[in-house]
């Protein structure tokens, strides 16, 4: 047996999250030959360290896979209600990947998929001009993605 660490996890656990935050999309069968583990202990790992909130599995979804062709930021401020609140009608968006709250210009900071700029005005009218509270909202379109990381943990080095 490993020797457990101050937060919980051993050097095996260790060992994957360090494995998933250099390539976040490996499946366990590839984390099992890397760490000597079988592909159902690596997913047994997995699911414990997700239960006690260590680290956790996201999906995130390709624009153009989806059927989208726009992928889109909406940076909003809020007044009159609760940030959360209104970031999670965002986030019940169809279109909407992903709604956070954050800290400084803008309350929220919102990901979407739109098939055309039509769809964009349709969501933006239709769906988020809906949601009480919003005061501002401001887009910026992505036109290249230089880079993505997903991110496997919260630290773990403490």
């Amino acid at each position: 047996m490993t020797e457990k660490r101050k937060n919980g996890i051993d050097e095996v656990d260790h060992k994957i999250v360090r494995l998933l935050s250099k390539l976040p999309r490996q499946t366990n069968v590839a984390l099992a030959k890397k760490t000597g583990l079988s592909e159902i202990t690596v997913a047994n790992r997995l699911r414990r360290l997700s239960e006690r909130g260590i680290a956790r599995v996201v999906g995130v979804l390709d624009a153009s896979l989806g059927g989208g062709s726009l992928s889109v930021a909406a940076f909003i401020k809020v007044s009159g209600r609760d940030p959360r609140d209104v970031a999670l009608d965002l986030g019940s968006i169809e279109e909407c990947r992903g709604s956070s709250v954050v800290s400084g210009s803008f309350d929220i900071v919102t990901s979407w998929s739109f098939s055309d700029t039509t769809h964009l005005s349709n969501v933006v009218e239709n769906k988020i001009g809906d949601i009480i509270g919003i005061e501002e909202i401001e887009l910026s379109l992505f036109t290249s993605i230089a880079g993505f990381k997903e991110m496997w943990a919260k630290c773990l080095t403490s």
